[in-house]
């Protein structure tokens, strides 16, 4: 818990990370649709639209890190690591 301010760095960091597990996640959700088709199952609607929803998420963390790295870091703010 930060109780004297934020790591910009480490937040941008985590967002990073949280973003390629998005990307490595919508790569599973695509051949998952792929054999889905090849199974001729009914629908991959839903597993399309998952697929849709991981590649927005990445966009918006890519987006929350961008602006992470440019926020004003605080000079003068002291973090402690707890």
């Amino acid at each position: 818990m930060c109780q004297n301010g934020v790591n910009h760095n480490q937040l941008k960091l985590l967002l990073e990370i949280a973003g390629e597990q998005c990307g490595v996640t919508e790569g599973w959700v695509k051949e998952i649709a792929h054999l889905a088709g090849h199974a001729n199952l009914e629908s991959t609607d839903a597993v399309e639209r998952a697929a849709r929803l991981l590649k927005e998420a990445r966009r918006l963390l890519e987006d929350a890190g961008d602006e992470a790295g440019a926020a004003d870091t605080g000079d003068g703010v002291e973090v402690t690591v707890v």
